[in-house]
């Protein structure tokens, strides 16, 4: 199939998803959007997102309520990927996301333009997705830093919000497992990272999420362990990457 580009909201995709057949999952897709809204609006509002779409040419106009064919394979992808590919980072000024949906000619390319709408580009070849998860990432290196490992305590990911923001109880905590230099140097990292993130693919060929913190220094990753003599049964520590590295780890999820 030609290449294709659609701009669609979040009201969009789920009217595409219910003329589909799906409609379960559009008023899925809608409750994440509106919450707990009536019926009656769930069905307001896919109704006016229909009639955009139909506005926009990518369903028909004469009742018979078929899709135009890029917006089915759109769908597919959506609901059915044969593989799913998934960058996020978070912010505290926003979210964003990066997701590919294997389909029969490639793949589907989900790219956040806010929180309401998304660029789609199908179909895409393999290669261009490392390049695209790493400049998704636009991440930044101290090479003084690489190869540092700084043990994190057990309940580092049960840590709210505004703890992960909190110097001060990050170095207090750290230092309980942690020398205290790279207690000091870590809480700093933590407290006042750009920007905290997720990579993983599902499906054929499934990983572990990879985490991901962007501090002001540099990029780390969160690793684990397996440790059977551990309380918690699994080490937690931060490890500095390089550019290498971190492309590495890229292509060790995508291939």
């Amino acid at each position: 199939m030609p290449t294709a580009t659609y701009h669609l909201s979040s009201e969009e995709l789920a009217a595409a998803v219910a003329l589909s057949g799906q409609h379960e999952k559009a008023t899925g897709f809608l409750r994440t959007i509106a919450g707990e809204v009536p019926g009656e609006q769930l069905a307001a509002m896919l109704n006016t997102a229909h009639h955009s779409l139909m506005s926009r040419g990518l369903c028909s106009v004469d009742g018979s309520d078929q899709l135009v064919d890029g917006m089915t394979d759109l769908v597919k992808g959506v609901l059915n990927p044969d593989a799913l590919i998934r960058a996020t980072k978070t912010a505290p000024f926003g979210e964003w996301a990066l997701n590919f949906f294997r389909i029969t000619n490639g793949w589907l390319r989900q790219r956040n333009i806010n929180l309401w709408i998304s660029r789609y580009d199908l179909p895409i070849v393999n290669p261009v997705i490392a390049e695209e998860i790493i400049s998704f990432y636009n991440s930044h290196y101290d090479q003084h830093m690489v190869g540092r490992q700084i043990t994190l305590p057990d309940d580092f990911f049960e840590y709210s919000p505004e703890r992960r923001r909190d110097e001060s109880f990050l170095r207090e905590e750290l230092s309980r497992v942690a020398k205290d230099d790279d207690a000091r140097r870590a809480s700093g990292e933590i407290a006042h990272a750009e920007w905290r993130g997720t990579f993983f693919r599902e499906g054929e060929a499934s990983s572990p999420v990879v985490f991901l913190i962007q501090g002001p220094c540099t990029l780390w990753r969160v690793a684990a362990e397996q440790a059977e003599n551990h309380p918690e049964g699994v080490r937690l520590w931060l490890v500095a990457l390089s550019a290498d590295e971190f492309k590495k780890v890229v292509n060790t999820i995508i291939t």
